[in-house]
């Protein structure tokens, strides 16, 4: 489930490594323009001679051989990293934040303050970025900018999957349904990062097909146009359930090193949530069994409105005494955390 201000609302041969960004229920999952003149690559890392320097594998390497990365989805202006890895009682794999894309010079402050805490109390980021001024923005140059940032934070120690306009398929983003736009914009975005940031990738991650095409959103796509046709891919002239909701946006394998998807699931009844309920079922052996894949869980520790419910829920499992002691117990042991010690940045 994914927050950064606003949110609203399998194919298997299409998974390289699944990613299941973590709330309650079977899923989800989650700083943002345009000024580069002083690039997050030319600021100078405060070196550490005590410690080793600081080296993030390739890629291609950045899924566990078993197991899933157990990340959170953190409410950064309520708890500090350090502090939900101290009550967790491990490093978090994956730490989830969100930025604007293109970046300005107050986004790129808020990545690098970010990574400190990351390259601190965790070990990976996964970087949500969002097009908010549509897929236009996305030019060679602005996709070069970010390479460059991405790959200064590398050299820090922290290596960060990029999960670019995700929910492509529903119809609420400024981003919704426009597929020849997307598959573009992603794959622009994936050669630079791809050529200048060896200790970043590419996620690809659209909303679960469950109600496509989200009709009466402000984005869908409207009959008459090349999105709506491209959408059409059974060419029954409607756009319906009965549609293909992935293959028009994927950017293809080249472009592709992750695949995510965002699931909602609120429980049954009030009060929503149901966390102990579903952790049970995720941390399960047999999850891990049927889900080999599955190399990525973030979990959304955010207590806020929800618009779908009209009222409050509270995720979190670290902030009361007697949930955390609950959560804490259930970890299985096929998770991976962030590393125990930190590592010296590169200059």
């Amino acid at each position: 489930m994914e927050d950064g201000g606003s949110r609203k609302e399998n194919r298997a041969e299409l998974l390289r490594a699944f990613t299941l960004p973590a709330v309650i229920g079977l899923v989800v999952l989650g700083i943002a323009g345009v000024n580069f003149a002083n690039s997050l690559a030319d600021r100078e890392a405060v070196a550490t001679p005590s410690l080793a320097s600081c080296e993030v594998p390739v890629r291609s390497e950045l899924a566990p051989a078993s197991g899933s990365l157990f990340g959170v989805n953190l409410d950064w202006h309520s708890k500090s990293l350090a502090s939900f890895a101290k009550d967790l009682g491990h490093k978090p794999a994956v730490s989830v934040s969100f930025t604007g894309f293109p970046l300005t010079s107050k986004d790129e402050d808020d990545l690098q303050r970010a990574v400190e805490q990351i390259h601190a109390d965790g070990h990976m980021m996964l970087l949500t970025l969002e097009p908010a001024g549509g897929l236009d923005a996305v030019t060679e140059d602005a996709a070069s900018a970010l390479a460059k940032d991405l790959a200064h934070f590398n050299n820090e120690g922290v290596p960060v999957i990029i999960r670019f306009a995700h929910e492509m398929n529903g119809s609420w983003y400024a981003w919704s349904q426009q597929p020849q736009k997307y598959v573009a914009a992603f794959q622009t975005l994936a050669n630079a990062v791809h050529r200048d940031a060896p200790g970043s990738a590419m996620m690809w991650a659209p909303n679960y097909g469950g109600g496509y095409p989200f009709a009466g959103g402000q984005f869908e796509a409207k009959p008459g146009t090349p999105e709506f046709a491209a959408l059409d891919t059974n060419g029954d002239g409607v756009v319906t359930m009965n549609d293909d909701a992935y293959s028009p946006y994927y950017p293809g394998d080249e472009a592709v090193d992750w695949v995510g998807m965002s699931l909602y699931h609120w429980g049954s009844k009030y009060p929503w949530g149901e966390n102990e309920a579903w952790w049970k079922q995720l941390f399960s052996p047999a999850t891990h069994q049927q889900f080999p894949l599955l190399k990525m869980i973030n979990w959304f520790e955010w207590d806020k409105d929800e618009i779908e419910v009209k009222g409050r829920v509270d995720w979190t499992v670290t902030n009361t005494p007697a949930v955390r002691e609950a959560f804490t117990a259930a970890l299985p042991e096929w998770f991976q955390y962030g590393p125990d010690k930190t590592c010296q940045p590169k200059t």
